[in-house]
């Protein structure tokens, strides 16, 4: 863990560096950003699209459009975070 730490710190360092000497643009992304989600199983993405902005896709998968990346970030961690919550309920379950 502390070599990736290191590395990271690193990485981050140089980014840094290259951003203020201009010879690296900030990644802006296209709006609306679309964001596809495949989930492990069905039961995590029948929980996913009880969100009005979520359509199921397949049994696995899930797609939603968000007004820009914040929006998609905060989506998708919700989502994640609906998943992990209905794994633990259904483990307490077994």
């Amino acid at each position: 863990m502390k070599k990736i730490e290191k590395e990271l710190r690193q990485a981050v360092k140089k980014a840094v560096i290259s951003f203020n000497q201009h010879k690296t643009k900030p990644l802006v992304s296209q709006k609306p950003v679309k964001i596809a989600i495949t989930f492990l199983v069905s039961h995590f993405a029948d929980v996913a699209e009880l969100l009005p902005n979520v359509k199921r896709t397949s049994g696995l998968k899930v797609e939603y459009t968000a007004k820009n990346m914040t929006e998609a970030y905060k989506t998708f961690e919700l989502l994640v975070l609906a998943a992990s919550g209905t794994s633990a309920l259904l483990t307490q379950l077994i």
